[in-house]
């Protein structure tokens, strides 16, 4: 009897629904209806003042009967325009930075910043090809600087940047004004070039399937007079004629002239090489061996690897400069003092710890450069007191075999040991595409983990365009390995189940948008996929990876970039402000230095907040 029942049941249903989807059919179909198009709202008790994040106070709503999720039918244009308010309100809860609470003054700034921002939009929403940030940096950087709101920007205190690369940071303004242009270096200064195109791979000339092995990678991160090697695949004519037919340019420190490397011109001082052109010319061309920048990025670079293999010989170009243990030193303090006059005031970056050398062609181990870091940082931190610091993860070379792969984790172990402050973790470099995935290394990886020496990761992952390949798939084992922040991150959206996992565990992804944009990954950072984890307040932090190879401050651009590109027409100075909270959250500070930290930036923050006003009041 009982089954009797429950199939007269499924049938009257049935015919009951049967019978509303055609009413509801006749009715939507009308076309002058304002009353029939159903939308879905979550309806809300007084109690929960339309706060969105209410709904995850109960993480089984969907198997409770307590109708939260409702849809209604609106009755009249007041209803529908009412709904769509308190749509557009919930979903702008979601927003990084809109759980801020603005306090008077914070409130006048975001009244100029967001005249200045509204008006940039709405300029460009009429001719798209005016609006800034969604064209290339390269092409746009001129003007994006001498904009009001740049300005407002590049005085911010910023926090911290948690994603740079340690030769990269320095201008190359400061490469070539007081190192190569340095008369103290007229005698001891070398330079060499070629006519060649080489095919650079990670930065090192390697065959299609050779593993680099531990002496490849001493002989590209160490230039002293009598190791160095690089290899060019054809032959060069000895006299270059014009300067425009050179391809690669070297340069060494010596006392005596260097050994000659191979398939390059013989070494020439660079001060007897400059005596043969006109300054501005050989500064320009300087600049574009030190720099990605151009004129044409759409067609100079072809591709990915087209653009990292100039990327990758800017570092070669730059070490036998950077290497050379006096500059290396006066480098790393140039590039605290630039950050710092940025308004950032912590770094953690990473390198690959060279070797550095000296005029007599001695090298120094990697506990040596770890030393001159210390040093040249404490020295930096007495000069200026409100700096909070910096940190160092080390990233070596991720393609390279298994054996030179343990030899980095005994390396890092044995840094960490000496210098525990100072090291805050590992991480691998170089172009994802062409390295070895993580996967390849997990054993040694986990063994690491279990050293105690708490030795964190940082690990570059999904730095790519592709999806269900190693690389995008570096992601997961990212997160598996219990990685504390992710480089990148650029294929996220294509790994849901990532998503879930980085704000369950709140790993923060370090976005490096005019980066991304260089090396080819996105044309318009409107695209950009850190708009969606913008957009739904995922844990994220800006910075800048090598700014000085494009010509970009040491964070501000990143910042406008961030700001007019990739957040919401509706993002104000609670996102610009969130973004600073969270580079200090993410960080490796702990206690009572993070503390420090934070206090020192909220006062540095109030600060300028009172200073922008009275700078740019007329803006209102």
């Amino acid at each position: 009897m009982g089954n009797k029942i429950n199939t007269g049941s499924y049938i009257f249903l049935i015919i009951y629904l049967l019978i509303n989807l055609l009413i509801n059919q006749l009715v939507i179909g009308h076309p002058r209806s304002y009353t029939s198009t159903p939308i879905t709202i979550t309806r809300y008790s007084e109690n929960t003042n339309n706060n969105i994040n209410n709904d995850n106070n109960n993480d089984n709503n969907e198997n409770n009967n307590d109708n939260s999720t409702t849809i209604l039918k609106i009755t009249n244009i007041d209803d529908y325009f009412k709904q769509r308010e308190e749509f557009l309100n919930n979903e702008s809860l979601r927003y990084l930075g809109n759980d801020l609470i603005l306090n008077d003054n914070e409130i006048k700034l975001n009244e100029i910043i967001m005249k200045l921002k509204e008006k940039e939009f709405n300029d460009g929403f009429k001719n798209p090809y005016e609006f800034k940030a969604s064209r290339h940096f390269f092409e746009v950087v001129n003007n994006i600087t001498n904009s009001t709101l740049f300005h407002i920007i590049e005085k911010m205190p910023k926090g911290a940047v948690l994603h740079a690369h340690d030769t990269a940071m320095a201008s190359i303004d400061y490469v070539i004004n007081n190192i190569l242009n340095n008369n103290n270096y007229s005698d001891i200064l070398w330079y060499c070039d070629n006519t060649t195109t080489t095919t650079i791979l990670d930065g090192i000339n390697i065959e299609d399937d050779k593993k680099i092995d531990e002496d490849d990678i001493e002989t590209t991160t160490t230039a002293t007079p009598e190791i160095v090697t690089d290899t060019v695949t054809d032959t060069v004519t000895e006299t270059v004629t014009s300067i425009s037919d050179i391809k690669h340019i070297r340069f060494l420190f010596s006392k005596e002239k260097p050994k000659k490397l191979d398939n390059f011109n013989d070494w020439k001082l660079l001060n007897d090489i400059k005596k043969n052109y006109d300054p501005k010319i050989f500064n320009d061309f300087l600049y574009k061996h030190f720099t990605l920048f151009t004129d044409n990025p759409a067609t100079d670079y072809k591709d990915i690897n087209d653009v990292w293999q100039k990327f990758m010989n800017i570092f070669l170009t730059l070490d036998g400069i950077v290497l050379y243990e006096p500059v290396w030193e006066d480098y790393f303090y140039t590039s605290l003092l630039e950050f710092y006059n940025d308004n950032v005031q912590y770094i953690e970056f990473r390198g690959l710890l060279p070797k550095l050398y000296d005029l007599d062609g001695n090298e120094h181990d990697q506990m040596n450069t770890l030393e001159i870091y210390n040093k040249t940082l404490e020295r930096f931190k007495l000069d200026y007191p409100d700096f909070s610091g910096a940190k160092f993860i080390f990233a070596p070379y991720r393609r390279v075999d298994n054996e030179t792969f343990n030899n980095y984790m005994e390396s890092v172990k044995k840094f960490k040991e000496k210098f525990p402050n100072f090291i805050a973790g590992f991480d691998l470099v170089a172009q994802e595409d062409l390295g070895n995935p993580l996967k390849d290394y997990i054993q040694s990886l986990l063994d690491l983990q279990q050293s105690n020496l708490d030795i964190d990761f940082f690990f570059h992952a999904g730095e790519t365009n592709w999806n269900g390949m190693d690389t995008d798939e570096n992601l997961i084992d990212a997160i598996l390995l219990g990685t504390k922040r992710i480089g990148h991150g650029y294929a996220i959206l294509k790994h849901p189940k990532v998503m879930e996992e980085i704000k369950k565990r709140d790993i923060a992804i370090e976005i490096n948008a005019i980066s991304n944009q260089v090396l080819k990954l996105v044309n318009d950072n409107r695209n950009h996929p850190a708009s969606h984890l913008f957009s739904d307040n995922y844990p994220v932090v800006v910075s800048s990876d090598d700014p000085s190879f494009w010509n970009a401050k040491p964070l501000s651009h990143d910042f406008y970039i961030a700001f007019m590109g990739l957040s919401s027409a509706h993002s104000d100075l609670r996102f610009l402000k969130k973004l600073a909270i969270n580079s200090l959250k993410y960080s490796t500070l702990k206690d009572m230095d993070l503390y420090s930290a934070e206090t020192m930036w909220e006062a540095r923050w109030n600060h300028y907040v009172d200073e922008m006003i009275k700078e740019y009041s007329e803006e209102l």
